[in-house]
């Protein structure tokens, strides 16, 4: 029975051993496997995340909560790996449990026959597997069971763990996310009310760029009020200069009077000195002529009112003579006047057939039918002309003739120039009339020479060949 159970136990360690170094290398296959994919998907994940709930808002915080989830999920992804590898070793060590507890029912049940048979039945049927396991070799299932056990509690135990810090982890997720949203209202209510302010800001610019523009406007009215103003005073300040130098120079006749009074003053004290020097030497010798003195001085003051009323005779003189001498500027401008209408009149009097071919006077071939008619009633208003002028002209030989330093009565320059200008008014009327004599002669004789072109077309008046020639 012994050497039977001895035998049985060496099968199931056997058996237990082969499962077990598969079980294991399946399991460390497994954890490669899922450490080499869980990384990734979880980093991709992570990242996915992470890209999702975590906007770039470019604040310290959003960086911080970046890192601090990074480090959360780093720390979950390793502690998924160890918790992957520990339920991939209690689930081996479940597999296996049920082959132990086969072995040992079939060891206590087990006859020697059956290790003599080794091709029967009950041992190659599945349903009545029985293991044999060594002694030895039991003894280190079992420390191997036993460690086992301690695995699956530490396991249980860190499984809870992770449980808690994954329930932390949510938590701080939550929070972390809550914490954006938070953060994103708050940036977009900063940014609302950054926008108001720089449009409330621009708003204020404008008005104060508005109200400098008014200020500019009234202070260049007030400039341009302030020049007028300054022209206006420096104009004054002319006007007063010029005033004060007026005055001045009255004030300089005045002193220059003054000191000629002085000097007299002076002269007339000395004067005064002397006579008193003499006062009284000649004391008795002036009352001696106290009365000659009276008497001459009732002369003087007869003599004084007759020069006053030569002055008075003499003012009423240049009166007079001012007077006189208006009266023949408004006669000259007056005779003025008529001399230009009547030079207007003439002009409009004169009649000219002639015309200058090569400094040469001919008759004008268009001259109408009735030239002599209008030489004629040229000749009559010219000598009405003639007629006013010389109407004239008595008038300016009897203006007022001036008086000269000896007393005699002359003609004045003005009176000469005026019977100057009469004279050649006359002398020009004159001339036009005579001029309009020769041309009726020529056209007078320009007809006859027609009419006797005929007969003698040869013979030419000494007239005619003047004005061909």
């Amino acid at each position: 029975m012994e050497g039977m159970s001895q035998f049985h136990e060496r099968d199931n360690a056997a058996i237990y051993q082969g499962f077990t170094h598969s079980g294991e290398v399946i399991s460390e296959d497994a954890c490669l496997k899922h450490r080499d994919n869980k990384p990734m998907k979880d980093s991709e994940q992570g990242n996915q995340e992470s890209h999702l709930k975590m906007p770039s808002t470019g604040s310290e915080t959003d960086v911080s909560t970046k890192r601090v989830i990074d480090s959360a999920h780093v720390k979950r992804t390793l502690e998924t790996d160890i918790s992957t590898e520990k339920i991939s070793d209690i689930s081996n060590f479940l597999k296996l449990e049920p082959l132990r507890k086969i072995s040992r029912d079939h060891a206590e049940g087990a006859d020697f026959s059956g290790l003599n048979t080794p091709g029967s039945s009950n041992l190659q049927s599945p349903d009545h597997l029985q293991v044999v396991i060594q002694s030895d070799e039991q003894n280190k299932l079992n420390r191997i069971l036993s460690t086992m056990q301690l695995r699956l509690a530490t396991a249980k135990t860190d499984i809870e763990d992770l449980l808690s810090r994954l329930n932390q982890e949510l938590a701080v997720r939550q929070y972390l996310a809550t914490k954006v949203k938070d953060l994103e209202i708050e940036l977009d209510s900063l940014k609302q009310s950054g926008k108001e302010n720089l449009q409330q800001a621009v708003l204020t610019e404008k008005e104060k760029f508005t109200q400098m523009q008014w200020d500019m406007e009234e202070l260049r009215r007030k400039c341009v009020e302030m020049e007028l103003k300054l022209a206006a005073e420096q104009a004054d300040k002319m006007r007063m200069e010029s005033t004060q130098r007026i005055l001045v120079q009255e004030n300089e006749r005045l002193y220059q009077e003054l000191d000629a009074a002085q000097q007299q003053n002076n002269s007339l004290q000395k004067l005064h000195l002397e006579l008193e020097s003499k006062s009284n030497t000649d004391v008795k010798l002036l009352v001696k002529e106290v009365k000659s003195l009276r008497s001459s001085h009732t002369e003087l003051k007869q003599e004084l009112s007759k020069l006053a009323k030569e002055k008075a005779e003499v003012e009423i003189i240049l009166r007079e003579e001012r007077q006189t001498r208006e009266h023949a500027t408004a006669a000259n401008i007056k005779l003025l006047h008529e001399y230009e209408i009547l030079r207007s009149r003439l002009e409009e009097c004169s009649v000219s057939f002639l015309i200058e071919e090569e400094n040469k006077l001919v008759l004008d071939a268009s001259i109408p039918s009735d030239a002599i008619d209008i030489l004629s009633t040229s000749d009559d208003r010219i000598g009405l002309l003639l007629a006013e002028a010389q109407q004239l002209a008595p008038d300016v030989e009897t203006t007022i003739a001036g008086r000269n330093l000896d007393g005699e009565y002359s003609r004045t320059a003005v009176d000469e120039l005026r019977k100057q200008l009469a004279d050649v008014y006359v002398d020009n009327a004159k001339l036009r009339k005579q001029m309009n004599s020769v041309i009726r002669y020529a056209l007078q004789t320009a007809g006859r020479s027609k009419d006797n072109e005929e007969e003698c077309p040869s013979t030419k008046t000494a007239l005619t060949k003047s004005l061909d020639g």
